[in-house]
């Protein structure tokens, strides 16, 4: 098991434990021995209680990243709640979409923008107001319940609904570990330093022209200051190389990237390790491969084979194509590619799909008997 693995289980964990706690020793009793028999308003209120946290405090937790973002000098033009997307378009209209979103219930994109003086945009605002504001709800909560205390009903079991969403949602944003989707805490162990900040703030530029399918100019690299935001700029950087068929600019920076690697997250790292395995193969250069592959750790050889992202998928095919010949694991690699694919971001998704096919190609040449893909 990775680390980071590690770490998200304990996290998710913690969140279902606490969670638990709270039902059985504090909404239970409230909610007396018998419900929904013996008070349907309590039941009643619980249900409400509960989806309506949800939704409010979603909400709150967005418009304070809108907040937040807005004292950072940042332009925010996406707010995405519970899949109920505001965005602006390219002439800076406001339109609404239903959409997909990376976070716990919603999502906030912003950009920099120049500022007075040209001071640096400032993400730490937006991602500690929205867990101030869950801290300052869950605060007055529990003083209200233990107000109430005395007096237990429909009103005391609404508190303690309030006080359970609201912490799950804390502890979900609170700890610094990645999860399975980006979390308030874990973006700000990324930003700890000011010297991080134009690392992140490249990074969101480069994503507000994505999201609009803009020219992304001049591309920053960022390998002197090497962290998990700076590595993704510089992936840009590695796609930009191979579109352009230079695969050994590509490899150069790769290695670079990989001098650092203790620096950068462990699933970052995986990636790049799988990009250069990948590009090694793909144009042939069996010996230098193989040489690269020998080298690695025996976990991350594992954690290629097994990872469901796409580029280790990719990678995985040649690998069981070329170094380690099983017909069986191209098979397992080719039933979950379409899935992960869809999770590709949208600006690299036409160079993957070229990528993934000439593996497949690469794989077929080679063992032209084989049945790479099985259809049910």
């Amino acid at each position: 098991m990775k680390k980071s693995d590690a770490n998200s289980y304990i996290i998710y964990f913690i969140i279902i434990i606490t969670t638990i706690l709270l039902g059985l020793f504090v909404l239970k009793p409230a909610m007396g021995n018998n419900y929904p028999a013996n008070d349907m308003n309590k039941f009643l209120v619980a249900i409400i209680s509960l989806v309506g946290s949800i939704i409010v405090i979603a909400t709150a937790y967005e418009l304070m990243h809108k907040l937040g973002a807005k004292a950072g000098g940042y332009k925010v033009y996406s707010l995405n709640v519970l899949g109920f997307n505001f965005y602006k378009d390219e002439n800076d209209k406001s339109k609404f979409k239903f959409s997909k979103f990376d976070g716990l219930t919603g999502e906030t994109k912003i950009a920099p923008r120049p500022r007075k003086n040209d001071k640096i945009c400032n993400p730490k605002p937006m991602l500690y107001f929205g867990n101030l504001f869950a801290a300052a709800i869950l605060l007055v909560s529990v003083l209200l319940y233990l107000a109430n205390s005395a007096n237990p009903g429909a009103v005391q079991v609404m508190w303690i609904c309030i006080i359970i969403v609201d912490t799950v949602f804390l502890l979900y944003n609170f700890f610094p570990v990645e999860l399975d989707s980006k979390s308030d805490g874990f973006q700000l162990k990324l930003v700890g330093k000011e010297s991080d900040y134009p690392v992140y703030n490249e990074y969101l530029r480069l994503q507000e022209a994505t999201y609009y399918g803009k020219d992304r100019g001049e591309i920053k690299v960022f390998t002197d200051n090497m962290s998990d935001f700076a590595a993704k700029i510089d992936l840009i950087t590695v796609y930009d190389y191979i579109e352009k068929n230079k695969i050994y600019e590509a490899i150069k920076l790769i290695d670079k990237i990989l001098t650092k690697k203790d620096e950068l997250h462990y699933n970052v790292g995986i990636q790049f390790i799988a990009q250069k395995l990948f590009l090694q193969l793909y144009t042939g250069r069996f010996e230098d491969a193989k040489n690269f592959y020998s080298e690695l750790a025996s976990d991350e050889k594992r954690d290629i084979s097994n990872s469901k992202d796409f580029v280790c998928i990719r990678t995985y095919v040649l690998i069981s194509a070329l170094l380690d010949p099983s017909e069986s694991e191209i098979q397992y690699a080719t039933s979950i590619a379409d899935k992960s694919y869809k999770k590709v971001e949208p600006g690299y998704r036409e160079i993957e799909k070229t990528l993934y096919k000439g593996a497949l190609k690469v794989a077929q040449e080679a063992h032209p008997k084989w049945t790479l893909i099985i259809e049910d």
